[in-house]
């Protein structure tokens, strides 16, 4: 085997000798300066690829030297004495001079001497740039390579498939056949450069004669260069070469904020003159997070991108004309276990110094790039040079910081993200998704871009059609937890069970799992065909597949319908029984000489305040757009009117700035929100339904929730202009310090009344929580945030769109339950602990374990515990939401009874005639120290760069988007 393995060497090294050779030859006969480049570029990877295939072949004639001694001492020595003789494997001292005289490498005696301690390299160390070839990283590269192949050929197929497609239609969406079209065009690309790279490995990679041997190539140094590189326990193992990445072990998904600046690129292929034009484009699990401007090679331009349990990571290097010249590819946890890696090694006194001088390096005449230190020092993450394919080098800087890190401990609170929108539909937890690859939908088998796929079994289907989706096996938590609960008609035809007859199967390349959507890979082993309806399924997707074999899905859809029709009945007859009974016994509750006399609903100026079960309020339209727009120009109200001055909070799809009118200097905080985003979501109502809360709020001109004072647009952008208030989020102030027991219930009175006017108004706000509970100036309240609020909520109604944040969250939504607006006051109680304990009466890290925390473990009280309070809450803290406080007809009235509030005149507060037990601290009409540094530090004029373009009839779905309030209208008139 050794003999064959040098032969083989021997040839290849002929072979690239000879092609250095040509291109030497060929360098004095070119004039044109790229191609000149390109040829000293080869020249110089011929070299390196020469010194590794030699010193390769120095290894191998080692081992078979150290083979022939150890088989002649094991004829004369005991096994204990042979074992003693062993070379240790990777010290490097006990192998022959050769490989060490061989191989000079300034980078590689550096990293010699900071991995001299044992601890392993993590498998991005291989990504980064290095002068020499090392065995670990040849395997690591043309293992990635080929696994990277793979993916990118199937996508390949599959937009193919879909480009045949919707040439075939007729009235396909322009714009969907543009997107196939380009990515069909960039797959292309990547497939002729990986193929290419994947050759290029493939000539470098030997393989070794035994396992033993095989084994120790990841660890033996080649001479001085490798150390101890073997991949790190905590990373991914290297398998065999060629090993597709899924079969290797599963990583994790990573949630936070990826901190990336890209600096500059060098010796990217493909360039057509020197003075081209390049950009990057950065994806994440496929999908375009940030994009640098146009620059010939520098860029040095930050980008801070939310991670929300994302995997990959991709950077792509493009000239003008969007052709991709050059890529990398590596996973979010690689990185991350680097960056720890890296600040803990250099963490140690002067050893960055040390390394640095001892180095040496500098660019070369060549423009290899300087090997810089990979960190500058621990917590500010690494800055080092990747090596592309299918050549040149970028400088980047990386750093990552977990939610874990964002989290502000004080005493158990937090700021927590909400969670992805979605819905509950025949048990699936549907989350709108862009997916990296063209996908089938399951239920009309075309083909999707943009969907929605449940989080429990991976069904994916159109937003057209998810609500014709199958069940989801995936018994749900409700009915793992309560096996007593009364079973529906659903439940009953659940327990329908035609099982299909799986058997293996091969496909004809493209096809697509009838259940996720994806491409069906290659080999017998993983594709399942039902033997009888001819489905078929990944292996992995078969446990998930309802037992409905014959059936055909339009049929179970309508059979479902049918069923979930008759129990809505049976919901609506109960309540109206329920309602019947409650009007009864109010009349009797009026009649009573000695009852008390019933309290009279809130009177607001203006505003109709009954809560009779006839009497629906008025819907709020949008206005109309020619006499907004002329109002808009008529005052002048726009974009270029307003001076941005600080960041006040950031979420999903925008920011929150705090801004200055131009022309009356009127101070207002603007909600930034990118129209891209929601026309990729599909959810462009969701903007339009939060102007029309918004104008409820504003039209009551309720003294405790925010107005609005105009809203316009811009291509790329949405803009509502609200009132500010100064005195920052109660977040801030709990974190701050302990409320007194005086201020809590002031703000509790305040937000009650602010949510029983939108449950006057048939609102539900479902986002309650203390980040949208504004401060102002004179210390009363404002609710903020209606971009989840959903309307025509009357009493007993019920909805099941699953959102809000998780600590606030009632039991009925994490179970993924239809819920009415009992929900609000859930996340009340939650608040009202919170504000009182300042921790969290139910901990988890995600939905599961504080529905688990809900279920399971008791409220924890505080020592000194107020029992009236104490009562309040554990009334609103009702599991079941038909026994919760408020959850009557009565609505906030219930809640406003309650002993704890006994001292509290509502109507007086009602008028802002009650003074707010404390008064922040503003110094000026633009202070905003009053809210998260963590915000305020940021640049207010730095606004993502937005790269997709929107068409006329995505333009279209703004245009009623205007208004002005004759309060705004006075002030800039």
């Amino acid at each position: 085997m050794t003999s064959q393995a040098l032969k083989e060497l021997d040839g290849r090294i002929a072979a690239e000798t000879a092609i250095k050779a040509a291109a030497v030859r060929m360098v004095d006969l070119l004039t044109d300066r790229m191609a000149k480049e390109k040829c000293n570029s080869d020249i110089l990877e011929s070299e390196k690829r020469l010194e590794f295939l030699r010193n390769q072949r120095a290894l191998l004639m080692q081992r078979a030297s150290h083979s022939s001694l150890l088989s002649t001492s094991q004829t004369v020595a005991s096994t204990s004495s042979s074992a003693t003789a062993m070379p240790t494997t990777g010290s490097a001292s006990s192998l022959p001079e050769v490989a060490v005289n061989d191989y000079p490498s300034a980078i590689a005696k550096s990293r010699e001497a900071i991995n001299a301690a044992t601890s392993p390299l993590p498998v991005f160390e291989y990504l980064k740039h290095d002068p020499n070839y090392t065995t670990p990283k040849v395997k690591y590269k043309l293992q990635e390579v080929r696994s990277k192949l793979e993916i990118e050929q199937r996508v390949r197929d599959g937009t193919e498939k879909m480009n045949q497609a919707l040439a075939n239609t007729p009235n396909a969406d322009q714009r969907l056949k543009d997107e196939a079209a380009a990515k069909m065009s960039e797959c292309a690309a990547k497939v002729m450069f990986l193929k290419n790279a994947a050759e290029r490995y493939k000539g470098l990679y030997v393989d070794t004669e035994t396992s033993n041997t095989s084994s120790e190539a990841n660890t033996v140094s080649i001479g001085a260069s490798s150390g101890n590189l073997h991949p790190s326990s905590s990373s991914e193992a290297l398998s065999s070469p060629g090993t597709p990445s899924s079969t290797r072990s599963a990583r994790h998904t990573l949630t936070g904020h990826l901190r990336l600046r890209i600096l500059t690129a060098v010796n990217v292929p493909g360039r057509r003159t020197p003075n081209t034009q390049l950009f990057v484009v950065v994806r994440v699990d496929g999908v375009a997070r940030a994009q640098t401007k146009t620059s010939r090679k520098d860029w040095n331009e930050d980008f801070d991108i939310s991670v929300d349990r994302n995997q990959d990571m991709e950077i792509n290097v493009y000239d003008d004309d969007g052709k991709l010249l050059s890529l990398i590819w590596f996973k979010l946890h690689d990185m991350e276990d680097d960056i720890r890696y890296v600040n803990h090694r250099f963490d140690g006194a002067g050893s960055l110094a040390s390394l640095q001088s001892n180095t040496n390096l500098s660019i070369t005449p060549s423009k290899q790039p300087q090997q810089l230190p990979s960190a500058k020092e621990s917590g500010e993450g690494m800055e080092t040079w990747l090596d592309m394919e299918p050549g040149g080098q970028i400088r980047i800087r990386l750093n990552f910081v977990s939610d874990a890190i964002y989290i502000k401990n004080d005493e158990g609170i937090f700021r927590r993200q909400p969670v992805k929108k979605g819905a509950f539909v025949r048990g699936h937890k549907f989350i709108q998704q862009q997916f990296y690859q063209p996908l089938m939908c399951s239920v009309c088998n075309s083909f999707l871009l943009f969907g929605l796929r449940c989080e429990h079994c991976k069904y994916t289907a159109h937003k057209e059609c998810y609500r014709q989706a199958l069940k989801c096996i995936i018994k749900s938590y409700q009915e793992a937890r309560d096996n007593t609960r009364e079973k529906s008609q659903s439940a009953v035809f659940n327990r329908y069970h035609i099982p299909h007859r799986f058997e293996n199967a091969n496909v004809s390349p493209p096809a697509w799992c009838n259940h996720c959507g994806q491409l069906l890979p290659l080999g017998r082993n993983q594709v399942r065909r039902c033997a009888e309806c001819k489905l078929q399924y990944h292996r992995e997707c078969e446990s998930v597949v309802p037992n409905y074999c014959g059936m055909t899905a339009a049929t179970v859809d309508q059979i479902l319908k049918a069923i979930e029709e008759a129990d809505q009945r049976k919901r609506l007859k109960f309540l109206e029984e329920e309602m019947q009974s409650a009007t009864l016994a109010e009349k009797s509750e009026s009649m009573a000489a000695l009852s008390p006399p019933a309290s009279k609903p809130l009177s607001v100026p203006g505003v109709d305040g009954k809560r009779s079960s006839g009497t629906t309020t008025p819907s709020v339209k949008l206005p109309n757009s020619s006499s907004s727009l002329a109002a808009l120009k008529a005052k002048k109200n726009g974009l270029d009117d307003f001076t941005f001055l600080a960041v006040l909070g950031k979420g999903a799809f925008g920011k929150v700035m705090l801004a200055e009118e131009r022309d009356s200097r009127k101070v207002c905080a603007i909600k930034v929100l990118r129209k891209d985003h929601y026309i990729q979501t599909q959810d462009v109502e969701s903007i339009r339904a939060e102007l029309r809360v918004f104008l409820i709020a504003s039209r009551g001109h309720h003294p405790f929730l925010v107005n609005l004072y105009s809203c316009f647009q811009t291509k790329t952008r949405v803009y509502f202009v609200m009132e500010y208030a100064s005195g920052g989020d109660l977040m801030f102030h709990i974190q701050s310090g302990r409320l007194s027991m005086d201020r809590i219930r002031f703000y509790a009175a305040e937000i009650l009344l602010a949510l029983e006017y939108f449950h006057q108004h048939n609102v539900v706000y479902r986002d309650l929580k203390p980040e949208n509970v504004l401060l102002t100036r004179d210390g009363h309240i404002k609710l903020a945030d209606y971009g989840i609020c959903r309307e025509n909520m009357r009493y007993g109604d019920r909805t099941n769109t699953f959102c809000g944040t998780p600590d606030f969250m009632a039991p009925e939504i994490l179970m993924g339950e239809t819920y009415t607006r009992a929900v609000d006051w859930w996340s009340y109680g939650i608040l009202l602990y919170v504000m009182w304990v300042r921790k969290y009466p139910f901990r988890g890290d995600d939905e599961r374990e504080i529905l688990d925390a809900i279920m399971d473990r008791p409220i924890a009280w505080p020592q000194d515990r107020d029992v009236d309070l104490s009562n309040l809450i554990q009334k609103l803290l009702q599991s079941n939401p038909g026994k919760r406080l408020g959850a009557t007809r009565a609505d906030a009235a219930d809640i406003k009874k309650h002993p704890w509030f006994a001292s509290v005149d509502w109507d007086a507060l009602y008028l802002r005639k009650v003074e707010p037990p404390f008064k922040p601290s503003i110094c000026s009409a633009t202070d905003v120290s009053n809210f998260d540094r963590d915000f305020t530090k940021e640049d207010p004029l730095a606004m993502t760069p937005i790269f997709s373009k929107l068409t006329d009839a995505d333009q279209d779905s703004f245009k009623a988007f205007a208004y002005v309030s004759d309060e705004w209208g006075s002030f800039t008139s």
